[in-house]
């Protein structure tokens, strides 16, 4: 089995994995049905135009930026193991700066605001992002994983680590309060991505870890919060930001407004 095909697998069984164990807990009631039909619809457009968009520009931006090569990790003399490690941590890193970026600029954050305009934060809300954001990630981090030729391995597993990881972040399942602070210093957590969806943008233009939460730490973009002050947050984003309703055709369209 390739490294696309598992990576394509992964996401759709951890998420229904989530999903189920969030129906089992009878606290949890945020609604599954609409919601889930319209968030497979936006993920099955987004998979479509990743590859669509690979195949047609990855070579050609990969050649372009080639030349200008920083560093080659690729060709370090140091262990596998450890290349593999810290290619993928430089993985998630990049990661991160693309995300903020995706807050930061203008016509990223119109691609991107989709996903914070759910206001059921769980694990299907791993599954809306409008399939465009894809272009921000690409022009992003394909010229730093070219700049300093990180390993295509450690970007596959990153990969596989990224959308098995991600429903967890977003579940509405509630971990006890200690386990997941202490979690929460070695990879992105509930309680410390759901700060992230915050309505309040104050609180969502922070917290934007992927995977491993060092960055947030390092580069202080990290907000900390008791349990019970989360589970009071409001999700989402402004009114004239957010689709009219929910659906496939409204989300589309939702970077136009």
């Amino acid at each position: 089995m390739s490294y696309n095909t598992l990576i394509l697998l992964l996401a759709p069984i951890s998420v229904l994995g989530f999903v189920l164990a969030e129906r089992l807990n009878p606290r949890l009631r945020n609604p599954v049905n609409g919601r889930f039909k319209v968030a497979i619809l936006m993920e099955l457009l987004s998979k479509a135009f990743s590859v669509c968009l690979s195949y047609l520009l990855l070579l050609a931006l990969v050649n372009i930026v080639a030349p200008f090569q920083l560093l080659s990790i690729s060709n370090l003399d140091i262990h596998p193991a450890l290349m593999l490690l810290m290619s993928i941590l430089l993985v998630d890193f990049f990661h991160y700066l693309s995300h903020r970026l995706m807050h930061l600029v203008p016509w990223f954050w119109k691609l991107h605001r989709l996903h914070h305009s759910d206001k059921h934060v769980d694990a299907i809300t791993s599954f809306i992002h409008h399939p465009f954001e894809v272009v921000s990630v690409f022009i992003v981090n394909v010229p730093l994983y070219v700049l300093f030729d990180v390993p295509v391995e450690a970007i596959f597993y990153h990969s596989m680590l990224m959308v098995t990881h991600s429903p967890f972040t977003h579940t509405s399942l509630k971990l006890p309060e200690k386990f997941d602070t202490l979690l929460s210093y070695f990879i992105v957590t509930p309680n410390f991505h759901r700060v992230h969806h915050s309505l309040d943008m104050k609180e969502g233009n922070s917290s934007f870890g992927i995977v491993f939460p060092f960055w947030d730490r390092l580069f202080k973009t990290l907000i900390s919060k008791s349990a019970k002050e989360i589970y009071q947050l409001k999700f989402g984003i402004k009114p004239q930001e957010s689709p009219k309703k929910y659906s496939a055709a409204q989300f589309l369209i939702n970077p136009l407004k």
